[in-house]
């Protein structure tokens, strides 16, 4: 298991070209204090690497990375874990790359892409009345019809949500 606190020292050992960026004299100084997170560590050293990655696309360096990513997905601590989605998931737009990425981080692309909500405070419950397994499959069909998630733009995105929210009676401020 990666903790937090063992975060930078692991992605170092793992993808050596990251040195520059932590040595860089732009990373603010407070990403490398203790205590570790996993968040800045992800958003300004990783993030910065992965972007160059796919600008340039590199299939073996991509391949390399997302398979280090779905480790860590798969073995992080919770706070990795949780940040590594954030970070990977849901502000950077994977989806172009969506043959390299590992299983659990299309698992975990595939739950957020799906989630709606289901808590309208602490302590009442809304869209109760919604399968979510038949909204889940939903989606998974819209996104084949459009070729794979691969071809997702934005636009799909907000079209596809607002169309199943409408569909399944979903409550939400984004309808």
């Amino acid at each position: 298991m990666v903790t937090e606190e063992q975060l930078p020292g692991w992605l170092l050992e793992q993808i050596p070209k990251l040195r520059e960026i932590y040595d860089s004299p732009d990373l603010p100084e407070w990403v490398k204090e203790s205590p570790v997170s996993a968040y800045s560590v992800f958003n300004h050293v990783l993030r910065p690497y992965l972007a160059g990655l796919m600008q340039e696309p590199r299939q073996s360096e991509l391949r390399r990375a997302f398979g280090l990513l779905d480790y860590l997905a798969n073995n992080g601590d919770t706070s990795v874990q949780n940040e590594l989605r954030v970070v990977t998931e849901e502000d950077m737009r994977l989806r172009p790359f969506w043959d390299l990425l590992g299983e659990k981080m299309r698992q975990n692309h595939i739950d957020d892409l799906t989630w709606f909500p289901e808590w309208r405070d602490r302590q009442t419950r809304m869209n109760t009345h919604v399968d979510k397994t038949r909204y889940r499959q939903r989606w998974l069909e819209e996104v084949e019809r459009i070729g794979g998630f691969q071809n997702m733009t934005d636009e799909h995105h907000v079209s596809i949500r607002n169309r199943l929210g409408r569909e399944f009676g979903i409550e939400a401020a984004y309808l």
